[in-house]
């Protein structure tokens, strides 16, 4: 068995993981396991190699050993599957080469033959420079005519010089630092440095901070200003810009209503109720639901609040014929108008009679009554879960045209 560590030198014009390829030389031991005895020798080893497509490389190495009284040589091709880092450089490879040993020894006197070889090899950069510090293995088997193969492992331990870089992609450069004129505005700013200090530092005391070193982008903040996050190395001065004025709203409107202010769709509490911050200057407030809209133009102002009642939902209602459940043309474009300005609002059906007739058969009508409206809502476009039929009732009206009829009325949601 032969066994070899050398030592390789190597450096790298880029960064280890993009290297294009590597030269190095080493010295080590060179092994053969005989069947009683190990028989050691030393070497030395010079090698190259060149990155295929990212995990392959290709490597060429060359080995001399002095085995007792002679002198053995192997030259090796093989291909290499390797992963760099930074830190690790580990690779598995596998390959021929031509190999042959002179010696008084017969037991070690070869002549040259192409023998198979697979091994494993590990490198270190050295802090990140060109040179790695890598050792090597290699097992070769070298069968032999009518007897057991002799086994050869070589190993090695050494520096290697990449060459690189392999990738075209630039560099990260060196941040700069900003010039001596950089400022910040205004004075009573407050600047978060997450380098080197990783704190809020007044304005004044995070200029000299930022002139002196490359700090990386930085978070500019100020009562009355917007907030900026700007890469100090990319601007001669940092110039915060005023807040808009603010001022309050708050809305009045019912459960179920939808408010728009400014066009943008705004949440309400479970009352109905808007309340926020708006720009100084003019809002417009709208509001849909119940069978509503109802829209508001305002004018803000910082520091004071604007309060809008809007009107409650009003009840609305469908006439009827007498002894008639059939809702007219007129009744039916109604209808529709309220599903458009429904919102979110869940509706209350209650129908009516006037006196004339039977108790049971005006109970009767007037349920049908608020049954067709109820379908005719959902016909365009109501939810059926937001509309309740509630018991019939007679409307305190003198005239009875006047009490045929269905209310509607919203009742939250």
């Amino acid at each position: 068995m032969f066994w070899c560590a050398s030592a390789l030198a190597g450096a790298v014009e880029a960064d280890p993981e993009h290297a294009r390829g590597s030269v190095g030389a080493g010295l080590g031991t060179w092994v053969e396991l005989q069947p009683d005895d190990l028989v050691p020798a030393p070497a030395a080893v010079a090698r190259g190699g060149i990155a295929l497509a990212d995990p392959l490389w290709i490597e060429l190495e060359g080995d001399l050993g002095l085995p007792p009284g002679g002198v053995a040589w192997a030259s090796r091709l093989q291909l290499g599957v390797l992963v760099p880092s930074p830190l690790l450089r580990p690779e598995l490879l596998a390959g021929v080469g031509l190999q042959a040993a002179s010696s008084r020894d017969p037991a070690i006197a070869t002549e040259p033959a192409l023998l198979a070889h697979w091994g494993m090899a590990l490198g270190v950069p050295l802090g990140g420079g060109p040179n790695v510090i890598r050792v090597d293995a290699r097992h070769v088997l070298e069968p032999l005519d009518g007897a057991a193969p002799s086994h050869h492992f070589v190993g090695t331990l050494g520096v290697e010089r990449l060459l690189g870089p392999r990738s075209r992609e630039p560099r990260a450069a060196e941040a700069e630092v900003p010039p001596a004129s950089f400022t910040i505005s205004p004075a009573s700013a407050q600047v978060w440095i997450a380098h080197p200090v990783c704190a809020w530092v007044p304005a004044s005391e995070a200029v000299p901070i930022i002139r002196s070193r490359a700090t990386g982008p930085v978070t500019v903040v100020a009562p009355g200003y917007l907030p900026v996050t700007v890469d100090p190395a990319t601007v001669g001065e940092i110039v915060l810009q005023r807040a808009p004025a603010i001022g309050s709203l708050v809305v009045a409107a019912a459960p179920g209503d939808q408010v728009r202010v400014d066009g943008l769709a705004v949440a309400t509490d479970a009352d109905g109720v808007v309340v926020k911050d708006v720009r100084e200057g003019t809002v417009v407030v709208q509001v849909v639901g119940g069978g509503r809209s109802f829209r508001e133009e305002l004018a803000a102002a910082e520091g004071y609040g604007l309060w809008v009642r809007v009107p409650p939902p009003p009840v609305w209602e469908v006439r009827f014929a007498a002894n008639s459940a059939a809702i007219s043309a007129e009744g039916r474009a109604r209808l529709g108008q309220l599903v458009e300005e429904a919102g979110d609002a869940v509706f209350r059906l209650t129908g009516s009679h006037s006196e004339e007739g039977t108790a049971k058969a005006n109970i009767e009508l007037a349920d049908r009554r608020a049954r067709a409206v109820r379908d005719a809502l959902v016909a365009a476009g109501m939810p059926a879960d937001r509309l309740v039929v509630t018991p019939s009732r007679e409307l305190d009206r003198p005239a009875p045209e006047d009490q045929r009829a269905v209310l509607i009325q919203a009742v939250g949601r």
